[in-house]
């Protein structure tokens, strides 16, 4: 039998999560426990594992889309794009991603290649395959918004949650300026 496991807060009263408290729970102190044997991960082991982490991204993306009253659609196969947005005026091929696999000093990074599984090729996404990269980045909790001019073509990008020390501004991607 597969072993699941319940993301939990750190409050001793509190009880289990939801999908909306998982969403605002991710980067904060939590723990995962198993349902099945009731073993507790310390807090010092990392959340998520990555597909998990993919699974999150999903899911506040459709959360905010739902809150700006679009329609979301899944593909049924596998695609280059993982939801199609309908916002009223058009349809919209969107790649979801998780950014902040590494937390470093008020940026992270966001792999724009394709991962599959079991394949080790990755390639970049391009603008004749999807139309916007929509990206949940935990540390600030907001879904940003990439275009084609910010992806196209691109292996990875650096967005920035909190200015630089050295208060560089020409170059950086902030996740302020790119909020969906």
């Amino acid at each position: 039998m597969e072993e699941r496991w319940i993301l939990k807060p750190s409050d001793a009263g509190s009880s289990p999560a939801t999908t909306t408290s998982v969403l605002s729970s991710v980067g904060q102190s939590a723990s995962l426990t198993c349902l099945k044997s009731g073993v507790r991960l310390p807090q010092d082991v990392p959340m998520f594992i990555n597909y998990r982490k993919g699974e999150i991204a999903v899911l506040k993306v459709m959360l905010t889309a739902a809150k700006k009253g679009y329609v979301v659609s899944m593909p049924t196969v596998e695609a280059r794009y993982d939801m199609i947005i309908d916002d009223g005026e058009s349809l919209l091929r969107v790649q979801v991603k998780y950014a902040g696999s590494k937390k470093t000093d008020g940026s992270v990074g966001l792999d724009l290649q394709k991962n599959t599984r079991g394949n080790t090729k990755k390639r970049p996404y391009t603008k004749d395959e999807i139309d916007m990269v929509l990206a949940y980045v935990p540390y600030c909790d907001k879904v940003v918004m990439l275009g084609p001019d910010l992806f196209d073509g691109r292996s990875s990008i650096s967005l920035r949650y909190s200015p630089s020390i050295n208060s560089q501004l020409k170059g950086v991607h902030f996740v302020d300026d790119l909020e969906w």
